[in-house]
């Protein structure tokens, strides 16, 4: 039996690009986006099956300093979802959770209540 493992090289996380696509913009999400984004991480379940766990309700200073570093973080990616037609910040995309053996990682999607495009 051949042994299939191998070590595969981490993704640079640190590198934040913009993708540009019909509807929306993936951008490295700031922590100006955070007004935008209140009503999505005050949604209780929505925050659940994200993943996204706060202890007690999120406030926006905490979230604000959370955001804030998002562009050190050299674990994981988080992009802004932003509408293209109206500029409007709908949600979030993040890549976390880097497995090696798997040569894969969690992908996860968080939008705004009633802002899907």
């Amino acid at each position: 039996m051949v042994d299939h493992v191998r070590s595969a090289p981490r993704p640079d996380f640190l590198n934040k690009p913009s993708l540009r696509g019909e509807q929306v913009l993936l951008r490295p999400v700031t922590v100006d986006d955070v007004a935008a984004l209140m009503p999505m991480l005050l949604d209780a379940e929505a925050s659940r099956l994200t993943g996204s766990h706060h202890e007690g309700v999120p406030d926006e200073g905490r979230m604000r300093a959370w955001y804030g570093s998002r562009a050190e973080q050299d674990d994981r990616l988080d992009l802004a979802v932003v509408e293209q037609v109206t500029g409007n910040v709908i949600g979030e995309a993040v890549l976390n959770e880097w497995d090696p053996g798997n040569e894969s990682c969690n992908f996860r999607i968080f939008l705004v209540p009633g802002t899907y495009c």
